[in-house]
């Protein structure tokens, strides 16, 4: 009879060592990172030009672990220029970045905390450096300008003139197990000593990016690193990727998504390895070793004759009976757990299950209608790193029937986040700047990543909390001191008030500021009180008799205690004694005198002075060809309600008129009155008589002016 034979693989997996990687290598481009100034060909990287302000430097992309032994070999080049060159070049290594760097004396990494420097210093700064020749020493924390720093962990030492053109060579080694740093220039040891840099400079961190900084300021060189080889471990967890976030710039209570991704196998992950297992098919034997056979591999040992969707044996297949088959692949669990390893099987009859060779578990149960599961661990005794060599012998009393297998890989990665999280994401809004970090952890090794969310916390605006404004102010108008100022009516209100809103006397309003687009959480209140002192009304054109020699108390506006001033908004203040200049504006307004609040405009008001005793011209020839050819009265027609007549010496009437004009309406040595003359005729040379008569409006009198005149009728 024909029997089905089921069979199931599981293998449970978790990540092993996918941490630490030791290496040791010539220059490779992709180890590393330039910034600043620098340009790289090959393996050479110039750092400086010759050109004054420049920065540059050369970062390990990979942090290297301290923990670890390192040993670094380069060649440096100082430039031509001796006097006048600078600044020098610097190995440094810290924990921050691969892209920082400063300009000047400080040889590209001054201020740089935490760090520890070896500076090849080419130029004597007074006050900074001790010593005014080239020279070595150890700095910590970028302090490149203190004097006590050069000599902190062992003495600075001088060197010959480096900035000769040429290469030197020089070699950084650290032994961590003895804390021993030694530094070779042109094979001489310049430095060798004991720091504990872990403890001492970092804090017990062990992780730091290591490469080489150089800056020029006033002084200039060509200033080049030539990379050569490097041995040396990378930090214990290069291949956790880094903590994402959607910003890491933010706002006090700004909501940031922090991430960590690209973990591999994070989640469950089925394998199929059906179509992958090498398979011979053969009678049973005493021991596996005594089959004879070819090894074969594809997706089963029973090519065309397979229809069902899972690879294997069709139920009507017919085998002989006490065959045999062998499943055989090879699994690499480099990247897996191999302490956790566990499998699973169901089958007719029986099995053995051999890993690297050795037979790690059998059984055999006679069934024709069901089939028996066996499951179990492997012992980590049986595994290696790397490749390993999985078996499966099926056997089956009845002929084989069907079967399959698969492995699945289990998260190999514990996730815990600062906050206690145990996810792969978490939102946070801190209110400060806040360091978070996430530790991972795998086969007990323990990897922490680390990601600082900056926060601005913006403080309110600040100024009176109390404030006095004049007359009709706006939003606009309340003095605050502070950046970008939002108004609100209310501590809570969510829309700010526009700026044009009108301000009411006896209430409150919020401020707030906002820089680099953070608003400020808490609003800064001010009460506004509101002095309203009433413009001034009258003539803006006011005329007086300049034979009065009116001032400024002349002036008539609608209010008394007026303030003038000679323009319109400032200006200075006139005393009401200063003399009327004609046709010059002069402004009033009020000025409360505990509030020093003014009228919201000035009243502008223009003087005329007009000559109120009016002057007669009595000298009249008719044959003139200007105004000397009729009697003229000079300002008349300030005054037109005037009246003139004009007799001849023997006291008779000749010519009268009223709204005397001097152009329409104006004597010029004719008669208009037909007594003795002719209306009309011209009156013969001669001395005639005036009496003219006007109303000053402005004294509001009614005036009388006598006199004579003087007719020609020729030249």
């Amino acid at each position: 009879m024909s029997k089905k034979i089921n069979v199931l693989i599981v293998i449970l997996l978790s990540v092993g060592s996918l941490f630490s990687q030791t290496l040791c290598s010539d220059f490779k481009l992709t180890d590393f990172k330039i910034n600043g100034n620098t340009t790289l060909t090959n393996n050479e990287a110039t750092l400086t030009l010759a050109l004054n302000n420049q920065s540059g430097s050369i970062w390990s992309n990979k942090k290297i672990d301290l923990s670890e032994d390192f040993r670094i070999s380069a060649d440096l080049n100082f430039g031509i220029l001796d006097d006048s060159g600078a600044d020098g070049i610097a190995f440094v290594i810290q924990p921050l970045s691969s892209d920082i760097g400063t300009l000047g004396g400080g040889i590209g990494y001054q201020g740089i905390t935490p760090s520890l420097a070896i500076e090849f210093d080419t130029y004597f700064n007074v006050g900074w450096d001790p010593v005014s020749s080239d020279h070595i020493a150890i700095i910590k924390n970028g302090k490149t300008n203190d004097l006590t720093s050069h000599s902190e962990f062992m003495p600075f030492k001088s060197l010959n003139n480096i900035e000769d053109g040429l290469w030197h060579e020089v070699i950084f080694e650290w032994k961590a197990s003895t804390k021993k740093l030694k530094v070779t220039f042109d094979n001489i040891i310049q430095i060798d000593t004991t720091i504990d840099i872990i403890e001492s400079i970092f804090s017990g961190n062990k992780d730091v990016f290591w490469g080489f900084t150089s800056a020029t300021g006033g002084s200039v060189n060509v200033q080049k690193v030539r990379l050569k080889n490097y041995c040396l471990t990378l930090e214990s967890c290069a291949n956790i990727p880094e903590i994402m976030a959607t910003k890491k710039n933010i706002c006090s209570g700004e909501q940031v998504n922090l991430s960590i991704s690209n973990l591999p196998l994070l989640n469950n992950t089925v394998i199929p390895l059906q179509s992958e297992f090498e398979y011979i098919i053969g009678q049973l034997s005493s021991t596996k070793n005594s089959l004879t056979g070819t090894w074969q591999k594809g997706k089963s040992p029973f090519g065309s004759q397979i229809s069902s969707p899972i690879p294997g044996l069709e139920a009507n297949t017919i085998w002989p009976i006490n065959s045999k088959l062998y499943l055989r692949k090879s699994v690499n669990l480099s990247n897996f757990d191999i302490n956790t390893l566990e499998w699973k099987i169901a089958v007719d009859n029986g099995y053995k299950l051999f890993v690297n060779g050795n037979l790690v578990s059998q059984d055999f149960q006679e069934g024709y209608s069901y089939f028996w599961e066996y499951q179990g661990s492997i012992p980590r005794t049986f595994l290696k790193e790397g490749d390993n060599l999985i078996e499966y012998e099926l056997t089956d009393t009845g002929g084989l029937s069907a079967f399959e297998t698969q492995l699945t890989a289990n998260p190999f990665y514990s996730i815990l986040w600062s906050t206690g999280a145990t996810s792969t994401t978490i939102n946070v809004s801190p209110n400060t700047t806040t360091t978070y970090w996430v530790e991972i952890t795998a086969n007990g090794i323990k990897c922490r990543k680390n990601i600082t969310i900056n926060v601005t916390n913006t403080n309110s605006p600040t100024g009176s909390s109390s404030q006095s404004l004049c007359n009709e102010k706006t939003i606009a108008d309340i003095i605050v001191n502070g950046s970008n100022i939002l108004w609100y009516a209310t501590a809570t209100s969510t829309t700010p008030l526009n700026s044009n809103t009108n301000l009411i006397n006896g209430t409150s309003y919020f401020a707030t500021q906002t820089i680099g687009g953070c608003e400020s959480k808490t609003r800064f209140e001010i009460l506004i009180s509101i002095v309203n002192v009433p413009n001034l009304s009258g003539e803006s054109i006011q005329k007086f008799c300049i034979e009065n020699e009116p001032s400024l108390k002349n002036l008539i506006v609608s209010s008394n205690n007026i303030k003038w001033f000679n323009s319109i908004t400032n200006g200075f203040l006139l005393s009401e004694s200063s003399k009327l200049e004609n046709n010059t504006t002069y402004y009033a307004t009020l000025i409360d005198p505990t509030s020093g609040c003014e009228s919201p405009k000035r009243l502008a008001v223009t003087p005329v002075l007009i000559k109120c005793d009016l002057i007669i011209y009595n000298s009249i020839n008719r044959e003139a060809t200007d105004m000397s050819d009729r009697l003229y009265i000079d300002d008349i027609s300030y005054f037109p309600n005037n009246s003139i007549q004009i007799f001849n010496r023997y006291g008779r009437l000749v010519w009268e008129t009223k709204g005397y004009n001097n152009a329409t309406n104006a004597f010029k040595g004719n008669s208009n009155v037909s007594v003795f003359f002719q209306k009309d005729e011209n009156l013969p040379d001669g001395t005639y008589f005036y009496i003219l008569n006007y109303f000053n409006f402005i004294d509001q009198i009614q005036r009388e002016k006598k006199g004579y005149l003087q007719l020609f009728n020729d030249y």
